[in-house]
């Protein structure tokens, strides 16, 4: 046997195995991987001040601004989430997802849901469907798979929205400071950035990513340097109580005269549960939240539509070996949306791509009422609620946005010296980047819900989502959605003083 590392056998002098010892047995403590779970039959009896469906980038958020600006007073928070636990924080800090991006399983493989996508103009079309959205069910919601990448929205965008820029960059700066954003953790790629600057791109810059990246102090536990909301789960425990129900769907809203009266709720075994609460935030996603919305009869006619999500383009590039400047680790550049360039580039390459690197583009797309979410009433799933649908299709004004990306990923290859291959598209729905169907503004007519994310004319029922944005932007969203959904989390405390 060993001990403290070094082999040990009793000698003959050793107590024998027979003979009593005059101590206690030690007690082995019962470990919880997380936050303990809360039993639904005892969430049921309890009357909450918030519940918050969903844990990924919105409900994370809320949950920790309501801890961080509550404290432990005596309010209560429930927090519900469908999918199962699956990952400690985020899958490329596990050893077997090493290299970064490396195609392959993690070791719970991730619970995958598609939504199909017809044509706007029509659901029951006899043409092949699409393509499909894609969603995760799992604690931390996408952001235990996310890239990191973590830029704002463009002032362009921004211009139209019923948030002042002013009120957004506060916002930024607090999501940007939770989420430890910094363009220092990629090399910079000196060559690169000096010849899209010198050659029409002045804006180029380092890739803003969510990684933390300051060193760790004596006696400091980090457990992970990439951010998913497990650590937003994590940092609210550990300044006040809240009971969290995982692998339990949100089915319906409960209203009456106006304002909600609590949500029903259901186990993996199909048990109904009504869950009582002041406030109600749907973090679900872009098709869960405005599904709960319609099969609860809530009325507005914005719920589920606008559907948003950015158009995709990439290529690989490759350097000149003569001007390739062998850097080590990881490096990458972000160009940013500009007032004429309805679209954003990133660059990145690594070691085991040697003198290769990667080019993509997301565009913006035109948020229009006929793309939509909408539900199935001839399907119903295992939960008894229709299942939800996408009808999506481009605009003349996207496919135009497409072609100028690719015009300008050929420029910036150009103007960076390199040759690249072929350009391909994604196709709509893998991208992972959906917004809309509940989106924030002054209008009920096109708007689901008001600039706080509180829905037209219901008193305490609130989103806070990838669906509450109002437009795509060429960004990627997840700050976005932090940002937003803190913003949201001010209001509601605003509301229950």
């Amino acid at each position: 046997m060993n001990i403290n590392g070094r082999p040990f056998s009793p000698s003959p002098s050793s107590v024998p195995a027979n003979q009593s010892v005059n101590l206690p047995v030690c007690p082995v403590p019962a470990y919880e991987i997380i936050y303990p779970w809360t039993p639904l039959e005892a969430m049921e009896k309890t009357d909450y001040d918030v519940i918050i469906v969903g844990t990924g980038a919105g409900g994370g958020s809320v949950l920790w601004r309501l801890a961080e600006q509550w404290g432990k007073n005596g309010k209560r928070i429930g927090v519900i989430e469908a999918g199962d636990y699956l990952l400690p924080a985020n899958k490329f800090d596990l050893p077997n997802w090493l290299p970064l991006w490396a195609n392959v399983e993690p070791p719970n493989p991730l619970n995958w849901e598609s939504i199909p996508i017809f044509p706007s103009d029509r659901l029951a079309s006899p043409s092949p469907l699409l393509t499909s959205f894609e969603q995760i069910l799992a604690l931390g919601g996408r952001s235990i798979e996310w890239g990191m990448v973590s830029p704002r929205m463009s002032p362009v965008d921004l211009a139209s929205w019923p948030v002042s820029q002013k009120e957004m960059n506060m916002y930024y700066n607090m999501a940007e400071e939770l989420m430890n954003v910094n363009t220092s953790f990629y090399r910079t790629a000196e060559f690169l950035l000096d010849r899209l600057r010198q050659n029409g791109f002045p804006e180029a810059t380092n890739k803003p990513v969510a990684i933390n990246i300051r060193p760790t102090a004596n006696g400091e536990y980090n457990s992970t340097p990439r951010f998913s909301t497990i650590s937003l789960l994590a940092n609210a425990a550990n300044r006040r109580p809240f009971d969290i129900a995982i692998k339990t769907r949100a089915v319906e809203v409960y209203t009456e005269s106006g304002k909600v009266e609590g949500i029903k709720v259901m186990d993996r075994d199909k048990k109904p549960y009504f869950l009582k609460s002041k406030a109600v935030v749907l973090a679900a996603s872009t098709f869960e939240t405005p599904r709960i919305l319609l099969n609860s009869a809530i009325r507005g006619e914005a719920i589920g539509h606008y559907l948003t999500d950015h158009s995709f383009a990439y290529t690989t590039a490759k350097v000149a070996p003569s001007d390739y400047p062998q850097i080590p680790g990881i490096y990458a550049v972000y160009v940013p949306r500009t007032d004429d360039r309805p679209y954003q580039m990133q660059m990145r390459g690594f070691p085991p791509h040697g003198q290769e690197f990667d080019i993509l583009a997301l565009g913006v797309l035109e948020s229009r009422y006929e793309n939509r979410v909408t539900l199935n009433p001839l399907k119903v799933d295992e939960y008894g609620v229709p299942e939800p649908v996408a009808l999506f299709s481009f605009s003349d004004i996207d496919l135009e946005v497409i072609r100028q990306m690719e015009q300008g990923m050929k420029q910036a290859a150009e103007a960076m010296q390199v040759t690249i291959e072929p350009i391909c598209a994604l196709p709509i729905g893998r991208v992972m980047h959906d917004m809309g169907t509940c989106r924030i503004g002054t209008d009920p007519s096109t708007s689901a819900a008001n600039p706080y994310g509180q829905i037209h004319g219901v008193s305490g029922l609130y989103v806070a989502s990838s669906s509450m944005i109002p437009s795509s932007g060429a960004a990627n969203p997840f700050l976005t959605i932090a940002a937003l959904s803190i913003r949201t989390a001010d209001y509601i405390i605003e509301q229950m003083k």
